[in-house]
């Protein structure tokens, strides 16, 4: 949701890299990169 609020109102451009996090319970961590 937030990614494609951003893509809304031009906070991301082609050819930006992105990071992408998530956590869950404990210390389980998630980090995607991707180049849009």
């Amino acid at each position: 949701m937030a990614f494609d609020d951003a893509v809304q109102k031009g906070k991301v451009q082609k050819g930006d890299l992105l990071c992408f996090m998530g956590s869950g319970g404990g210390l389980a961590f998630a980090n995607a990169i991707y180049k849009y």
